[in-house]
Formats: structure tokens, C-alpha cells, sequence
């Protein structure tokens, strides 16, 4: 019985110091912590996605890879609680809501820049058409009023699109796509930084045969941000 107990005491140690050895420098790497994201929508300042009170959804760049969606229209399609609403086939008004509003009371902004147009026959909501994925990084949903901060046009909630900003060594890229119903997508891209400036470039154009009689869609689209970093988090951007 003996011989048993000291059998038992001694594989309790031997696990316990194994566990041990996990947690301390040369022992089993911990396993790769996915970082959380950042909200800069809600607040006039970075805040990690856990440390804001209002409700936030974001679409990040993989995301919107991962999605093979070719316009933001496709995209938010299926996005949850964003209801999309589109006149007639590809290129018609699209417009966005949040929570049982109205599409101008959603305001959309990209880097924190409203878009929406007074004189939109909805009476101030934003036609997505326009956009393109070409150059966007993410994607921050807010569900709830925010009118306090920015206005009446954001009762139901806010759309922030933040573009990307060029990093590390300057390349150049090439895309074409092609599908069915005559679908082609030319792309070009070009992003880079040289000490304090940095820039980011792309040209697309995307063509779709008629699904059905008079409904084509052809649409050339070019974009370009810039700007000089002015140490720590300050820096002054164009787009």
C-alpha cells in the first residue's frame, strides 16, 4: 500500500512541474492571441473594441478578402444588422439602415468625414454606388443613436469606413477577375511609406454584361490618400 501511495505522490509532482514549465520562458509557446480591435467611431479616441458602451460591429480587411465581394453593395448585403436597400439591378440607388430607421438617419463617414447628401431624393441618405473596397481597411458599425456627436443624420447609427494608409516598403499590384454574366474587374494598386510620408493608391475598373434587358453596369474607379506622420499619433492626411 505503501509502495502505491509514494507511486501516486511522486506522478502528482512530476505533473504539477510539468504544468509549471508551460508557463515560464522555455516551456510550451503560449498559443497566438488574436489582438482586439480598435473603435475610433464612438469617441474622439482609439478605444479597444471591449471598452466601448455602445454597440459595434467590425469588418475588417480579412473579412472583406474572405467575402469575395466585388462592390461595398455586395458586402453589405450580407452584413448583419445593416439593411440594404436597392432600386433596380447592379448600379441603382443603394442605401443603408440601421434598427428600423430611416437611410437618412444612418450616417456614413469615411475616416470620419460625413457623406451624406441634403439633397439625396431620400432627404439626406447616401448612395454606396458610389464607393468602392479598392482602398478600405475596415469597417466600424455603430447601432444606436449618436446624435449628441454628430447630428440628426445619425439617430439609428453611424457607418465609419477608414481607408488604408501605406506601410513598409512601396509595391505595386495587379488584379483581374472574371465570372459569368460577362463580369471583369481590372485592378491596380500601389502602397508604400518613405520615412514620414506615406500613400496609398488604386485604380479599378469593373464591368457586368445585362442579367437582364438594359442592366449592365460598367464603373471606373480611382482613389489616393497621403499624408506626412508628425511623430507619435498626430499626423495630417489628404484624400
Amino acid at each position: 500500500m505503501k509502495t502505491y501511495l509514494q507511486a501516486a505522490v511522486l506522478f502528482i509532482t512530476a505533473a504539477s512541474l510539468i504544468l509549471d514549465l508551460r508557463g515560464q520562458p522555455g516551456g510550451s509557446p503560449p498559443q497566438d492571441v488574436e489582438p482586439e480591435p480598435v473603435v475610433v467611431t464612438v469617441s474622439a479616441q482609439r478605444l479597444p473594441l471591449s471598452k466601448v458602451s455602445a454597440s459595434v460591429s467590425v469588418i475588417s480587411r480579412d473579412d472583406i478578402e474572405r467575402s469575395h465581394a466585388e462592390t461595398i453593395v455586395e458586402l453589405f448585403q450580407h452584413t448583419p444588422f445593416v439593411y440594404l436597400s436597392q432600386i433596380g439591378g447592379r448600379g441603382g440607388l443603394s442605401t443603408v439602415s440601421i434598427r428600423g430607421g430611416d437611410a437618412n438617419f444612418t450616417l456614413v463617414m469615411i475616416d470620419g468625414i460625413p457623406l451624406n447628401d441634403p439633397n439625396n431624393i431620400l432627404g439626406g441618405a447616401f448612395d454606396l454606388v458610389a464607393l468602392s473596397l479598392d482602398r478600405v481597411d475596415r469597417i466600424e458599425i455603430v447601432r444606436g443613436p449618436m446624435s449628441v456627436q454628430h447630428g440628426s443624420e445619425a439617430i439609428s447609427g453611424i457607418i465609419n469606413i477608414i481607408t488604408r494608409k501605406g506601410e513598409g516598403t512601396p509595391e505595386i499590384a495587379f488584379e483581374i477577375l472574371g465570372g459569368s454574366f460577362d463580369t471583369w474587374q481590372l485592378a491596380a494598386s500601389s502602397h508604400g511609406r518613405f520615412k514620414t510620408w506615406h500613400y496609398s493608391l488604386d485604380v479599378s475598373h469593373l464591368q457586368v454584361g445585362e442579367q437582364v434587358e438594359k442592366e449592365d453596369l460598367e464603373r471606373t474607379s480611382f482613389s489616393i490618400g497621403t499624408g506626412v506622420s508628425l511623430g507619435g499619433e498626430s499626423a495630417v492626411d489628404f484624400h
